[in-house]
């Protein structure tokens, strides 16, 4: 098995992420106060792998690649992400802004037409004034001297012998020399530091940065007449309570006063801290809303990861939701260690006897019976994923042992009545709902994927997008490979085309051809074509009326055409529309009884 980092999903992957229909809901939300520059911060959580960081970026990456116009505003406005791992107080915010400016600044140039010699030239021109450029020059001198103090404070607390300002001059040199040449900065301003440390003294550090502060968001407000500033701060989950509240206290002006958008991202845990814990109470005052993303529950896993895995047995999508507690990133981790599910179920064969097989089984009835209790269901998102995680936590030591005691309950318990008030309130609930639970009889037989969905989702009614459909070839022949594919994507079929496609210039000149429309609100609608045939009029012709008997017994909606000779749906698939005006009349006769 290769081994694969678990960083977010890079764009070969994003080009066919598929989420739930909630996170899709979550993905309008955030795209909303992008588009409409709803000015502020927000905290987005989430356990780690539940998509954070991927559905940011497949939010950037169409953002950057478009452009808005946005309500009293003459043009439209180009945006600009900036990410940052911020895993520790240390973080300077402040210093990283200004290095963005400048870059914003840096790239802010439009091209324009002029004709010289009778031919047409493009020339590039700056579209901010170039006084611009000396401000933010001279906010890099500042900040820079801020850091020689910083260094030189630290060098007189590793001696002690020197006072500050008796530090010696080569230990200055050394340092003003490093600064231009690690950060590029013009010379001139190793001799503005030697004046800063006699005159900029007289303010307090406390004040030089409230300076600093305010000349930063300034900036930021005049550029964003230009462009919509994005900050994105990952890793806040790994400051300890104290760290994260000072972080926050010290940057509370940029947070609340910069014409730019901030994205907080945080696990669930510091999620739940955040919006439940009275303690962060005066951090409400900072942030704007509250987005939190879920992971799959089974109901949605059924739609979803039977796409991304292209699997549709229900026994092995039962095993990797148990193992992957609806976790996205392990089910993406599923997909790149293995390109296909046979290496998972040989995997799964091999590490797992039939007793084990049987666990994961009746562990994961009892796991979605519980978790479709009443009281955990209505939970908010945030509240029922530290249950979710208490119930796998009880299940797993339940079937071990097949059998739990209440100490042992108390126990597991225990590591969960630390959060908050509002936590150990719902634990304790929860932890009542397990004690009276009643196991449920597991069904003998194996049921169907369809079977599956059907009882949480009505028939699929089908809704054409036009010639919106991406088309994506798929190499099989065999018939037995397209029903399975028509079971994946149950609840998304549109409509099939069966198509007859003669060939002139050959004697097994006849093939017939299967492309399956499927759309939904939680993937791009996308057209599978089967462009080498699955019955030929040299071979197999039998499967061309075993799969008409079939998408009839499915209720599935299809036309039966046939093109003319030298012609394919290959050819045909980037303009679909004849084909669907003659699956919506289909449609509306059947619909009408004729």
């Amino acid at each position: 098995m290769i081994e694969h980092d678990m960083k977010p999903l890079d764009n070969e992957f994003l080009e066919h992420a598929i989420f739930s229909s909630t996170l899709m809901i979550k993905i309008a939300d955030i795209e909303s106060i992008l588009r409409n520059l709803y000015l502020g911060t927000y905290i987005i959580g989430g356990h780690r792998g539940a998509g954070k960081t991927t559905l940011i970026n497949s939010i950037e990456k169409k953002f950057v690649m478009d452009s808005y116009q946005h309500l009293g505003q003459p043009k439209h406005i180009r945006y600009k992400f900036l990410h940052l791992n911020v895993a520790n107080d240390k973080t300077d915010l402040l210093r990283e802004l200004v290095l963005f400016i400048e870059k914003i600044y840096d790239e802010n140039w439009e091209k324009y037409e002029e004709i010289v010699d009778d031919k047409k030239i493009f020339k590039k021109k700056k579209i901010m004034n170039k006084r611009y450029e000396e401000r933010i020059n001279s906010l890099k001198e500042k900040v820079l001297f801020d850091i020689f103090l910083e260094e030189i404070k630290e060098d007189s607390v590793a001696d002690r012998r020197n006072r500050y300002m008796n530090v010696t001059f080569s230990l200055k040199d050394i340092f003003l020399n490093a600064i231009p040449f690690k950060l590029g900065i013009n010379k001139e301003i190793k001799h503005l530091a030697y004046k800063e440390i006699r005159n900029r003294r007289i303010k307090s550090p406390r004040q030089r940065k409230e300076d600093l502060i305010a000349e930063v968001i300034d900036l930021i407000d005049i550029l964003s007449k230009e462009v919509a500033i994005v900050i994105i701060m990952d890793e806040l989950d790994k400051m300890n309570n104290t760290d994260f509240k000072k972080f926050m206290r010290e940057n509370k002006t940029i947070f609340t006063e910069s014409s730019a958008v901030f994205f907080l991202l945080v696990d669930h845990i510091k999620y739940v801290s955040l919006k439940y814990d009275k303690s962060f109470a005066i951090m409400h005052n900072l942030i704007r809303d509250y987005i939190y993303l879920p992971r799959l529950n089974w109901k949605e896993f059924l739609l979803v990861v039977p796409k991304i895995l292209k699997i549709s047995n229900l026994r092995t999508l039962r095993s990797i939701y148990y193992y992957s507690k609806g976790n996205y990133r392990e089910v993406v981790k599923i997909k790149k260690d293995y390109n296909n599910l046979y290496g998972f179920n040989a995997k799964l064969d091999h590490q797992s006897s039939l007793r084990d097989i049987e666990y994961i089984n009746d562990s994961f009835y009892i796991v979605v019976g519980l978790v479709e209790n009443d009281y955990i269901s209505d939970l908010p998102e945030p509240l029922k994923e530290i249950a979710i995680d208490f119930i796998f936590d009880i299940i797993d030591m339940y079937q071990i042992n097949k059998s739990i005691t209440s100490q042992e309950l108390n126990e597991v318990k225990e590591e969960y009545l630390m959060l908050n008030p509002t936590v150990n309130s719902v634990i304790k609930r929860v932890g009542s709902i397990i004690s009276d639970y009643k196991c449920i009889n597991v069904p003998e037989s194996e049921e169907s994927l369809a079977t599956e969905i059907s009882k949480y989702y009505g028939s699929k009614h089908p809704n054409f997008k036009g010639n919106n459909y991406r088309p994506v070839l798929i190499e099989t022949t065999e018939i037995s490979m397209l029903y399975r594919l028509i079971g994946i994507y149950h609840d998304s079929i549109d409509g099939v085309i069966i198509c007859k496609e003669e060939q002139a210039d050959t004697q097994f000149n006849i093939s017939y051809t299967a492309t399956i429309l499927v759309s939904s609100d939680y993937m791009q609608p996308v057209a599978y074509i089967n462009h080498k045939g699955f019955a030929w009029n040299f071979e197999v012709g039998h499967r061309y009326y075993e799969m008409l008997s079939y998408l009839d017994e499915n209720e599935i909606i299809y036309i039966d055409i046939e093109l003319p000779i030298n012609q394919s749906m290959v050819q045909r698939g980037e303009n679909l529309k004849p084909f669907l005006d003659k699956l919506i009349n289909k449609q509306l006769n059947e619909n009408q009884g004729l």
